[in-house]
Formats: structure tokens, sequence, C-alpha cells
């Protein structure tokens, strides 16, 4: 009897952990097919609320804070973009949102992009 209620309650525990929306930090996701040689993500989550994404294969980097809240994160970030002289840079914001799902982060204009946990 009791062998019988932990095979049934096995799989329905099993279910219910892999479906939910944790972040874990600090922790590294790649796009799913990452190669430096062509168009990539690598998305770095610290501790502090803190995050550096890394666009390949031109190397700019954004940084910023991120929070989470139900099954999503937010990314936040202001960077100074300059040309020559400091008179004319500029300031740009950005805000990404992204669907979590496991060890899954999904765009939500893209459910074919996604990023996976690698640390």
């Amino acid at each position: 009897m009791n062998f019988t209620k932990a095979y049934i309650l096995l799989p329905i525990l099993v279910i219910f952990t892999a479906c939910k929306s944790k972040i874990s930090v600090p922790s590294k996701y790649e796009d799913s097919n990452f190669n430096p040689h062509r168009p990539g993500i690598l998305l770095y989550l610290e501790k502090n609320n803190h995050f550096v994404m890394k666009i390949y294969p031109n190397y700019e980097k954004e940084m910023g804070k991120w929070d989470t809240k139900n099954d999503s994160l937010f990314l936040n970030s202001e960077y100074k973009s300059s040309l020559e002289s400091e008179k004319d840079s500029a300031v740009y914001s950005k805000k990404r949102i992204l669907l979590i799902k496991g060890k899954k982060l999904i765009y939500p204009e893209n459910q074919n992009f996604h990023l996976k946990r690698k640390k």
C-alpha cells in the first residue's frame, strides 16, 4: 500500500518541482545555440541583483539591475554611449522582460529564442 502511494506521488512531485519558476544566483545563461562567431547572448545574474549581458559577436555589453515577479525576469539597464567627446554622449535606457520556465529564460516576442542556465 505505501509503495503504491509513493509510486503515485513521486511523478506529481517531480512535475511540480520541474515547473517551478525560480532564478538561482549567481548564474550564467546563454542562448540555446551559443557560438561566439554568430550573434548570441550571454547573461550573468549576480546576487546583488545586478546583471551583465554580453551580445556577440560585436561584444556589446549592457549592465543594470534585475528583479523577478511571478514567472517574469525584469532587466533594467542604463548605459552611456559616447562618440569623440563627452558632449556627444547619450544615455540610453532599456527594459527587457523574460519569462522564467524552469532553467530557461524565454523572450515573449520570440518563443523559439531562449537562454539556458549554465551555472
